[in-house]
């Protein structure tokens, strides 16, 4: 309790400070080994807990700084004191690896098929994630991982999460915007499988997917457009898959009010109206002729 620095010295502690609660002690990093003594102590007020007992093999060791030498004069380095080296790619990779591990469990209970794919197909999303990046793609660079992933397992699988799914990794990552994705899997399907590109029927399930219209009538789209190609007098690969996906839905009752068409990113207005119009006249042509041939 003396003060003095003469004989307390300039730095010292005062063992009647209130303690702090909770004590240290029971904290992280806990306990402070006294080296001298061999005492554990609380960090703060220096009480000892405990005192470190000896292994009695220590005292019958009397090669103690030989202990690690091998008969040909080398050191002993056991497996599990060996510094694991990770070169800067294996940590890409296992940061990828780990973020796909996130979004399985986000989409487990919700989308389980997409979230077992996810699990089972990490060797062939991250690889083609990878060389994506090696080759600088305007659409899977920066650092948020999560888009980039989904975007390639989305396209490997053949569809993107449920509404539900989508909802639980947006909660849980950023960037997964159901148009951008949608946008960077039309990419992919161009790089990754150009002899099978299609651009309107890539931009029909671009649009159809945006405007959340049942799988069943965008199928009915692309597969009615690959087998009848219809002619249309308007050019715009946009303006022509949003024409033909309006025409099909409203022939199944869907109602797709234009004004909904038209905010999806890259749908003309004008071009979209009159490639509308060029599709009803070359319907009504095709009716019309049917007509008379079945009646000659």
């Amino acid at each position: 309790m003396n003060r003095f620095p003469d004989i307390l010295g300039p730095d010292f502690e005062c063992r009647a400070e209130i303690p702090q609660d909770p004590c240290p002690a029971t904290q992280m990093p806990g306990p402070v080994l006294d080296e001298d003594t061999g005492e554990h102590v609380c960090p703060y007020c220096r009480r000892v807990l405990n005192r470190a007992t000896a292994d009695e093999t220590e005292f019958f060791d009397d090669d103690e700084d030989d202990s690690d030498l091998q008969e040909d004069g080398s050191v002993f380095v056991a497996e599990g004191d060996r510094v694991i080296e990770q070169t800067a790619e294996q940590g890409l990779i296992i940061a990828r690896d780990d973020t796909l591990t996130k979004m399985a469990f986000a989409l487990e209970a919700v989308d389980n098929e997409f979230a077992v794919y996810l699990v089972a197909n990490k060797d062939t999303i991250i690889p083609t994630l990878r060389e994506l990046e090696l080759a600088r793609d305007p659409a899977f660079t920066g650092r948020t991982l999560a888009p980039k992933l989904l975007a390639v397992a989305s396209f490997e699988l053949g569809r993107i999460p449920n509404d539900a799914g989508m909802i639980a990794l947006q909660k849980e990552f950023t960037g997964l915007g159901k148009s951008v994705l949608l946008r960077r899997i039309d990419i992919l399907r161009k790089v990754l499988r150009p002899d099978k590109d299609n651009s309107i029927t890539s931009s029909i399930m671009y649009i159809g997917n945006a405007l959340d219209i049942p799988s069943i009538i965008i199928d009915k789209a692309v597969e009615d457009y690959e087998r009848l190609r219809p002619k249309n007098k308007i050019r715009g690969n946009q303006a022509l898959a949003a024409a033909w996906l309006y025409i099909i839905a409203t022939n199944a009752n869907i109602k797709i009010l234009k004004k909904d068409l038209f905010a999806v990113p890259g749908v003309p207005r004008n071009a979209t109206n009159l490639a509308i119009k060029s599709y009803k006249d070359s319907t009504q042509k095709i009716k019309g002729e049917n007509d008379s041939e079945s009646k000659s």
